[in-house]
């Protein structure tokens, strides 16, 4: 019994290390495509800080009373748990109304979301890692127009902020009207000017403002992703721990009985021996 559930436990602990050799890997890779996304956020950022007259003529036309769309990034991983709970935290926060309308990356958000009787317009069924650019372009098409419209007078994404490899926080940020500044250097907004053009204002604020929520969109699913796959791998690195706690356990406890049963037959075979000599 002793020995099967050791080697059960050393099954186990060898999965578990493969999963987090796995996440470790899916690491270095999505912190290639998080770089390439701040990359290309710095640039969109930079010009719209020389196209932000625009904007702000653009946003002084919105009505006070607008809607607002909310992008929800959750995981569909039921181990990352802890990963959704944050993000559902963070929702509670909010109260369902008629002015907030809810798009949702992975299908515990939008079961969430649903139960407590937030109005979910759009939902993504796919794994964070297999949203693409091109996806996310396909997705903007619903979106843009709708903003350009004055539909939407904001738009929000809750998602998680990747900072370390063991540590990550989530937020709730609005991307529309505020541009808000995910990595560029301060240093750099220095030097921006006004950027001529030659295309009408209408032409230039559609791609601005379709451009920047690319930007955004990528940068909070490449952050999100990473977030969770470091806390699978934190995951995975505890439960190998306490893997490694139980079979020492085990063996400890093993050990120690069959030390026990070696002194109960040793003082057996004494006291046999005493036995003997006292009947000689």
């Amino acid at each position: 019994m002793y020995s099967k559930s050791v080697q059960t436990l050393k099954s186990t602990q060898k999965i578990v290390r493969v999963m987090e050799l796995s996440a470790l890997g899916n690491l270095k890779k999505v912190r290639k495509r998080a770089k390439d996304a701040q990359e290309y956020f710095e640039a969109v950022y930079l010009g719209m800080k020389q196209l932000e007259h625009l904007l702000d003529t653009f946003t002084e036309q919105l009505a006070p009373d607008g809607r607002t769309l909310n992008i929800v990034i959750t995981s569909n991983k039921g181990f990352c748990g802890s990963y959704n709970k944050s993000i559902f935290e963070e929702i509670d926060k909010m109260q369902p109304d008629a002015f907030h309308d809810f798009v949702v990356v992975g299908k515990q958000g939008n079961q969430y979301l649903k139960n407590k009787k937030f109005n979910v317009i759009d939902f993504i069924d796919d794994e964070i890692s297999q949203i693409d650019a091109a996806y996310i372009s396909r997705f903007l098409t619903q979106y843009v127009p709708q903003i350009l419209e004055k539909k939407y007078i904001a738009v929000n994404v809750i998602y998680t902020m990747y900072l370390s490899p063991v540590r990550f926080e989530t937020r709730n940020t609005q991307v529309f009207p505020q541009i808000q500044n995910f990595y560029v250097n301060e240093e750099k907004l220095h030097d921006h000017h006004f950027l001529e053009y030659d295309e009408k204002d209408e032409y230039v604020i559609k791609n601005v403002i379709g451009n920047h929520l690319f930007a955004v969109l990528y940068s909070c699913l490449m952050l999100s992703y990473a977030s969770e796959i470091s806390l699978r791998r934190i995951t995975m690195a505890e439960a190998k721990k306490n893997l490694d706690e139980r079979i020492a356990e085990l063996i400890y406890v093993e050990k120690k009985k069959m030390r026990a049963a070696d002194i109960s037959e040793l003082i057996e075979i004494v006291s046999s021996s005493r036995t003997l000599k006292r009947g000689e």
